[in-house]
């Protein structure tokens, strides 16, 4: 028989990684000194956004989300970014069916 304390631990394990799950589907990079770029999959684009290196929105359009294109993408792969390893894991998130929104 299962240990109660066990099942439970099980329980809140499986709940915090549906949570982090949940939480990836948008990415915050943060560069020192440089700034803050948020990215989001949204309806199957990938988009960004900059914010203050406070984490601020800037009162102008650098704030407004912006849709990548195929190039921007393709830029992110090529060169191995933090980004491209991201999408990656969401596209594979995406086939298998567990992408969560």
């Amino acid at each position: 028989m299962a240990n109660p304390a066990q099942a439970r631990q099980d329980i809140k394990l499986e709940r915090l990684e549906r949570s982090v799950v949940m939480q990836t589907a948008n990415l915050r990079v943060e560069a020192a000194g440089v700034g803050i770029n948020d990215y989001r999959i949204n309806d199957g684009d990938l988009e960004v956004r900059a914010v203050t290196p406070a984490g601020h929105l800037y009162s102008d359009v650098r704030s407004t989300w912006r849709r990548l294109t195929p190039g921007d993408i393709a830029l992110y792969y090529r060169f191995n970014t933090v980004v491209g390893k991201w999408l990656e894991d969401k596209m594979a998130e995406w086939e298998a069916g567990t992408l969560m929104r």
